[in-house]
């Protein structure tokens, strides 16, 4: 079951509609917590539904700084683990309870993490088993949201009774790294369609995510079309350094 099953308070379903991602990586100029946290703030007055941050800082000064917007926050936090060094085979999103906790207490409305079934330092259901037991305990309507990478990913993480499941993972595993979506790179409708298909079959009140790639406003729409319960954007929108990569390197 989802994880509405919380008796402090039920967690308010997903708004249809766009997800705006402010992150930046580590060493661009964008990469501090108030920038972060006013792209994300500018995107809510542009009619986003949600927004995504990365680490504690961003997270809180967001809520600090912009109080009255009232929108969801997912958060997730990014770290590499020593023994898992090739990108393609490690989980780097929020791996472990450890960063769970981090985000709790900063007052999330949804944790992301890597649902994918690469090596982890712990079997994902251990992972979400105690997630859960820690959001109990905080009397929070926290939901948990699984960033995948295939069909196989999204299957589990509806076994497991995530609330969203989202296609954000495709094309960054081994496996996927050279499917038509991520050579194209073009958001995998593929995977929306199967995902959506799987929800379809278990009656789900699962939420359904397309993430990644989404670089124009008419793959929003189809997304949208196709049944998405929401859009997530980043990179088109917040990534200023990669949408001028986008002009200056085609050539």
């Amino acid at each position: 079951m989802p994880l509405t099953e919380n008796p402090a308070a039920l967690l308010k379903p997903l708004a249809k509609g766009l997800i705006v991602s402010s992150q930046a990586s580590a060493g661009e100029p964008l990469a501090h917590p108030q920038v972060l946290a006013a792209m994300a703030a500018s995107a809510v007055q542009g009619g986003a539904v949600a927004v995504r941050l990365e680490g504690t800082e961003s997270i809180k000064t967001f809520k600090a700084l912009y109080p009255t917007l009232g929108v969801p926050v997912i958060g997730l936090i990014k770290t590499a683990l020593p023994a898992l060094l090739a990108a393609l085979d490690a989980i780097y999103i929020t791996p472990t309870l450890h960063e769970a906790q981090q985000l709790i207490a900063a007052g999330v409305s949804y944790i992301a993490l890597d649902a994918t079934q690469r090596p982890r330092p712990q079997p994902l259901q251990e992972l979400v088993n105690a997630i859960r037991e820690e959001i109990l305990a905080s009397g929070q309507a926290i939901g948990l949201w699984a960033d995948c990478a295939d069909v196989n990913d999204a299957d589990h993480a509806f076994a497991m009774g995530f609330d969203v499941v989202s296609t954000t993972l495709s094309g960054y595993t081994r496996q996927t790294s050279t499917s038509p979506a991520c050579v194209t790179q073009t958001p995998d409708f593929k995977l929306l369609s199967q995902m959506l298909a799987l929800k379809a079959q278990r009656a789900a009140q699962t939420s359904v995510v397309l993430e990644g790639r989404v670089w124009a406003p008419w793959q929003y729409r189809q997304a949208l079309a196709l049944g998405a319960d929401a859009v997530v954007v980043g990179s088109a929108l917040t990534r200023l350094t990669l949408m001028t990569q986008r002009y200056t390197q085609c050539f």
